[in-house]
This record gives structure tokens, C-alpha cells and sequence, in this order.
């Protein structure tokens, strides 16, 4: 599916954009062959299941692969439509599993605190909290799980499910695919002390992308607090 064989001469050259976390992935994907489009859909799928997503960095992952797909390592029009696809079924999972399990989720105590944290926020902003989860990292996969056991109607779900998945789709890969394309013109265009500069401002986004997916329980903790205060401030 590859399109031209990998090659990482030096630092100094387009595949430093992803730093060594992309050379993996991209050797990684090249073994799994025309598999590597059920990767994708599964990191997607699996980063919008709610509890499963804490450990999945999904977004920084389909980031990386839109860098690769900018310089043909993958169709991009693939990635977006098995992106798009996996966020659509995992917040899906999510909903339906707590429709039929609240009253299971509600007894767990390990769980239901998470659970606490996510529903001021479903029940200040409705259908329009999942796609405020869709972009908060910490309560991505909470979020359609309380709507679940919220009752939020199906049609209403799957309406802003579409909405808020496609949305997610596109600005993901379109990053990973802008910062890749940049890439390759910087090569073009600047000499090598110009290009060191440009290396760490990357190397800042893609720390930046890490740590933002490393710290969802640190995050979600932060969040719920928050919440919690505004919605005492409202109250009096």
C-alpha cells in the first residue's frame, strides 16, 4: 500500500517532523500490510470507547499517520474516511453501553466517579456536550456513555455523533497532513540552520499532542472540578 520504500537518513530530514515515534508507526504499519487500514480505524474506534480511551492516543497517533499520508506513505482520503468511521463507532459503543448498563455503572464505584464528573456538562449543554468531548480529551469517550444513560434520544445521538466525528476527522488529519506538507517545502527552501528551528517547533507540537493524551486522567480530575465550581456559582 506504501507507495515508495521508508528511508530516515539523518535528523535532518522529513520523517524528523514525526520524530522516532513516527518511524515506528511507519515501520509498524508497513508489516501490518493492507491491515494497516483496520489500524486505523481500530485506534479511532478504540480512543472514543468509554475507560478503554484513557489509554489509547488516538489523535496523536492518526496526527502522525496524516503526516506520513502528505508525503505518500498512505491515502489520505483513507485515513479521513477510517478516522471519521472509528470516532462514529466508538462514541456509538460508548452511548449503547449505557443505555443498557446504567444501573451497572451507577453501582461501580471505580467507575461512577468519572461518570459524576462528565453529567453537569451533559445536562448544562445537551446534545452539543458530545462534541465538546469529542475535543476534550479527558471526557471523550464519558461523554456519549452518559448520554446513554441520560436517555438522550438515539436520533438526536447519531445526528450529533456524524456531526462532531467528522469534524474531529477532519481537523486531525488535516494537522498531521499540514504539518507534513510543510515539511517537505522547509527541506526544499531552507538551510540546515534554519531547519534545526524549524525541527523544534515541531518537536514542541508533537510533545504538545503527547502530553495532552497522557494526561487525560490528570485532565479529566481538573475538568470535573471546574465544572463542579461553575455550576455552584450558577446555583447561588
Amino acid at each position: 500500500m506504501f507507495s515508495h520504500e521508508s528511508s530516515f537518513p539523518s535528523l535532518l530530514s522529513l520523517d524528523f517532523l514525526m520524530m522516532n515515534s513516527s518511524q515506528v508507526l511507519l515501520h509498524f504499519l508497513q508489516s501490518l500490510g493492507p491491515l494497516e487500514y483496520v489500524f486505523i480505524f481500530a485506534v479511532a474506534c478504540a480512543e472514543a470507547i468509554a475507560f478503554v480511551g484513557f489509554f489509547v492516543p488516538g489523535m496523536t497517533i492518526i496526527v502522525l499517520m496524516a503526516g506520513l499520508a502528505a508525503n505518500g506513505y498512505l491515502s489520505p482520503w483513507a485515513l479521513l474516511i477510517l478516522a471519521i468511521a472509528g470516532a462514529f463507532v466508538g462514541d456509538a459503543v460508548s452511548y449503547h453501553f449505557g443505555k443498557m448498563s446504567k444501573d451497572f455503572l451507577k453501582r461501580s464505584l471505580k467507575l461512577r466517579k468519572h461518570i459524576e464528573r462528565a453529567e453537569p456538562l451533559f445536562h448544562k449543554y445537551g446534545w452539543v456536550s458530545i462534541g465538546i468531548g469529542r475535543f476534550t480529551s479527558p471526557v471523550r469517550g464519558v461523554l456519549p456513555l452518559v448520554a446513554g444513560i441520560g436517555g438522550m434520544r438515539r436520533r438526536a445521538f447519531y445526528i450529533a455523533n456524524a456531526f462532531f466525528a467528522s469534524a474531529w476527522g477532519i481537523a486531525s488529519v488535516a494537522t498531521g497532513y499540514f504539518l507534513g506538507s510543510a515539511s517537505r517545502i522547509f527541506l526544499r527552501e531552507f538551510h540546515q540552520t534554519e531547519w534545526i528551528a524549524v525541527e523544534g517547533v515541531a518537536l514542541i507540537i508533537i510533545v504538545w499532542f503527547w502530553i495532552r493524551e497522557r494526561r487525560k486522567k490528570g485532565g479529566l480530575r481538573l475538568f470535573g472540578a471546574r465544572l463542579s465550581a461553575s455550576s455552584g456559582r450558577l446555583n447561588k
